[in-house]
Parts: C-alpha cells; structure tokens; sequence
C-alpha cells in the first residue's frame, strides 16, 4: 500500500495516531574526492544514501579542495 520510498511510521500515543512521513535523499557524484555535506554536517563522499530524512528544508553543499562549493537549498515535502 505504501512506497518503499516514503516509508511511513506511526506512533500511537493517548490513543490518538500520528503519522510522520520520512522520504529518501540520494546524491551521486562522479568524483570521490567530493565532499557532500547536509546542513553544514559531513555525509559521505561519491554516492551518499540518506534514508529517513523529515520533512523540511536543508542545504547541501559539495566541496572539492581548489574549487568553489556548490550549495543547493531543498525543500521535502511533508
């Protein structure tokens, strides 16, 4: 029923439901000395796999030493 992509969880609290939506972030580079980072937090290098991410904005940024970072702004649907 649901999408393996957009796993949805829920938590049952004072009889009430509540669903929180969680989607999948993938960011694929082809150079390994990138450096991808996720509000200003290190995640990995070359093809990075966030799973679980909230809904909200976040800013990505790519670092090559020499070279300008790239900064992207995203927004996740909730």
């Amino acid at each position: 029923m649901f999408s393996d992509i957009v796993p949805i969880i829920s938590y049952l609290f004072s009889s009430k439901i509540f669903l929180i939506n969680y989607a999948t972030l993938n960011i694929n580079t082809n150079d390994e000395e990138i450096r991808v980072y996720l509000d200003n937090e290190y995640i990995g290098r070359k093809n990075v796999f966030i799973e679980y991410l909230l809904p909200g904005k976040y800013v990505i940024i790519l670092k090559k030493e020499d070279y300008k970072n790239v900064i992207k702004n995203i927004s996740i649907a909730g």
